[in-house]
């Protein structure tokens, strides 16, 4: 008999290719959400925000009050509401350039609603301009990336430009 050398597999289920399966599965993170919301728990822990307005920061206070989170909510509805008005496509790595439109050129008809929307956020994007912190918003708030250490008070500033207006 052979005597096998190396390294011996570790344990778990695996693939008919002889890949391991992941340990959680995507239901058990959805039922865990699920559950999380029904014992009343922050809905917005599964984003970046959520988290920042959730942990606290070097053992002390969140990174941003419950009103920074609500205006960081809201811009993300209002970003989202101004790229559906404007026929962008949905935000994803693959659709990022915004410059072109998915239903080719905007709709040359404008709305009660369209120009609410392009009129609030025209006024939330020059706050954020304002204070230099549109790009960072943008990343973490609609985008959900993480907040690099480095932005951090670039990124308090916005929001309170925002929870201001």
């Amino acid at each position: 008999m052979a005597n096998k050398s190396g390294r011996p597999k570790l344990p778990g289920n695996r693939y008919a290719s002889g890949d391991r399966k992941p340990q959680i599965t995507v239901n058990q993170v959805r039922r865990g959400i699920l559950a999380a919301k029904e014992l009343g728990h922050d809905e917005w822990l599964g984003s970046e925000l959520g988290r920042l307005a959730s942990y606290p920061v070097n053992g002390g206070a969140p990174l941003i009050t419950p009103e920074q989170c609500a205006a960081g909510l809201a811009f993300a509805r209002l970003f989202q509401s101004y790229s559906a008005e404007m026929g962008f496509p949905r935000r994803a790595p693959a659709a990022c350039a915004l410059e072109r439109t998915a239903r080719g050129e905007g709709s040359s008809e404008t709305t009660k609603r369209t120009s609410g929307v392009l009129a609030a956020y025209r006024s939330a994007a020059a706050k954020l301009a304002d204070v230099g912190a549109l790009a960072i918003v943008v990343s973490v708030c609609v985008d959900d990336n993480a907040l690099p250490w480095w932005q951090r008070a670039r990124f308090v500033a916005g929001l309170n430009a925002l929870a201001r207006r």
